[in-house]
Parts: C-alpha cells; structure tokens; sequence
C-alpha cells in the first residue's frame, strides 16, 4: 500500500474532505488525490501538471511550510494533513506540531518516509548534502523523519502515533489517547541515529502491518461517533 491510498482511504471516510499536502515536489501524489477541498505547500513554483488543476477548490502555495504556517489565515480545518517536506527531524516535527493547529476534530496527519531500511536512506540532512548529485535522484532519501516520531511518542500524551510498515513507512498521527508511550528526552532522541532505529523498529515507531488502516479507520469513526469507551 503506498501513501496516495493511505491518504485518499482516510479522505473517503472523512466527513468534509479537505485535504493540504506538504512537500509537493512534481505534484503526481497532489495532482492524484481527489479531495473536496486541496492545498498544496513547497518552496518551488508549481509544476505543470499542478498549473493544470489548479481553482478555487485546488489551491498551492509556493513558500515553505514555516511561512505557510505563519500566515495561519484558514477559513476550513483539514481533514487528512500529508507531511512530506524537507526530510529533516525538526522541520518534520514542526511541520506536524503546526499541522496540529489546522486539523479537523477527527482529522488525520500523514506523515511519510518514517522507516528507512538502510543508513544511506536514514543520512542525516548534514551528510546528504554531500552525496553526489547524479546519485541523489536514484535513492529515496528518508532523512530522520522517524526521530519526529520518537519525539511525539514521548512528549505528546494527547496523541495516538503509530506507523504503517509499508511505502517506506507512513505514520498516522491523530489526536485521542495514545496506545503506548515513549520516554526519551530530548537528548536522546537528538543522539540517536540509525542503528538506534534499526534494533527496535517496532519499539521506535509503534509499527503496523498495512492492513492495520481499515481497524484505524473503524476504531476512529467509531471514538467520534460515541466517544471513549
């Protein structure tokens, strides 16, 4: 399962269907999705395909998500928030804390490339710098996007994080009463690298199997409909 579907399943089940994406890029995810209402954030201007779509309904900004995020001038909240930006432990964990701030009572954030399965895809933004940039196009650099996950299973109590083992890991993050909880401190989780991550994935990432979304979606619907059991 890839993210598009993971996506495009929990925008079905919403109740408004809006929908903002960070980290467009050349905007096939973007383009694909079908939402009642879209917004799309990167830093570059958008690419012909976005230039086709684009309306009332299908919006995108070209700033970073931080200047994004600091206009704060939403008129909707978001049902389904994707955090697919700059591959970098904070900016992913800003960018999710931000999200936070414009998600709907039962809305879901996204967040992508959370499971690399080896340290050349896990470099941190310091050392992927350098890398040779005929290379770069041929790998999918993770960065230490899984560290933001560490870092809201230990100081976000008010949040339910898991992450679906597939599509170079999908975390699910969504407001409610979390089913573990981590106790890193932030040293920690700054000292971590990928070896850390490597010898409990399970432990590090709370991980699912893929099929793990319907029972999200049901137990979901369900906490909103009725409330805690």
């Amino acid at each position: 399962m890839d993210h598009k579907t993971i996506i495009q399943r929990l925008l079905d089940a919403s109740l408004n269907k809006n929908y903002l994406e960070i980290g467009i890029s050349t905007g096939e995810n973007f383009a694909g999705i079908n939402a009642k209402y879209k917004v799309g954030v990167d830093p570059i201007q958008p690419s012909e395909l976005i230039r086709q779509i684009l309306s009332d309904n299908c919006i995108y900004h070209a700033m970073s998500s931080d200047d994004f995020f600091a206009k704060g001038n939403f008129n909707v909240k978001f049902d389904v928030i994707l955090v697919d930006g700059y591959h970098e432990y904070r900016q992913a964990y800003r960018d999710v804390t931000n999200s936070l701030k414009f998600l709907a009572l039962n809305g879901v954030i996204v967040a992508h490339d959370c499971k690399p399965t080896d340290w050349a895809l896990a470099l941190p933004s310091r050392l992927h710098k350098h890398i040779d940039p005929l290379i770069k196009p041929f790998y999918a650099w993770t960065g230490d996007v899984w560290k933001a996950i560490v870092h809201l299973r230990s100081f976000h109590s008010d949040l339910c994080v898991f992450t679906l083992d597939c599509d170079h890991g999908c975390a699910i993050i969504s407001k409610g009463k979390p089913e573990s909880f981590l106790s890193f401190s932030q040293a920690e989780i700054e000292a971590m690298d990928f070896n850390d991550l490597y010898a409990d994935y399970d432990g590090l990432l709370n991980l699912k199997p893929a099929e793990y979304l319907n029972t999200f979606i049901t137990l979901q619907n369900r906490y909103f409909k009725n409330g805690p059991a």
